[in-house]
């Protein structure tokens, strides 16, 4: 197992990791949108979408974040995913989590209701090589599993609005962590207990890892 991708705001405060940045995701520092009262990913729709994509290449995966809605979205749209045509883990206007092929088709049944305001920690799980399965967990509780999935891989993993949920929809996300391990479980298990946290270079430089690493 290899760890592809860790990232949080406070390694940089800007979007330096990021492969690509779609629409509107900036830094927040609102303490409740994060689990240690730092700082999130904000992705504000304004009138299209905000999303992240990680440069990295995967085939079998477990993506974890922690999720803060602000808004629930018009529709039913992705905030987890590796791609438009790939997995997908949704959310609907209701606040119903859900996995799906793509655009193509829901996968399993309805996940838990979330409601705004509160923070939550989704993990996506596939096995492409053996099971084929897939989980979704929620705050390290299994929440979605389904078998016989195929679905297209090796892409970006994406968090956020992947398309758009609507005008001025916002969500947060922060504590980022994709490896590409098989097993099918949550990477930390029940509750919370994965945070990606950096320190600051302050010798170096108080604000960004743009030229020289601090210590």
């Amino acid at each position: 197992m290899t760890v592809n991708f860790l990232e949080t705001p406070q390694a940089t405060f800007g979007t330096h990791f990021w492969y690509s940045i779609s629409g509107s995701v900036t830094r927040d520092t609102t303490a409740a949108r994060d689990p240690l009262g730092l700082s999130s990913w904000k992705c504000d729709s304004g009138a299209g979408n905000a999303a992240a994509y990680a440069y990295q290449s995967l085939t079998s995966y477990r993506m974890v974040g922690f999720f803060y809605f602000v808004d629930f979205p018009s529709s039913t749209v992705a905030i987890l995913s590796t791609g438009t045509n790939h997995l997908c883990v949704k959310i609907t206007s209701t606040g119903i989590l859900q996995l799906w092929n793509g655009s193509t088709a829901q996968l399993g049944s309805n996940g838990s209701t979330l409601s705004t305001g509160i923070l939550y920690r989704i993990a996506l799980a596939y096995d492409a090589l053996t099971a084929t399965a897939a989980k979704v967990f929620k705050d390290g509780v299994q929440d979605i599993s389904v078998t016989g999935v195929s679905v297209a891989t090796n892409d970006n993993p994406v968090y956020g609005w992947l398309t758009a949920p609507g005008a001025n929809k916002v969500l947060n996300f922060s504590h980022v962590y994709v490896d590409n391990d098989t097993s099918l479980t949550d990477p930390v298990g029940t509750g919370y207990g994965l945070y990606v946290t950096a320190k600051l270079p302050a010798a170096v430089n108080n604000n960004q890892y743009t030229t020289t690493g601090g210590t």
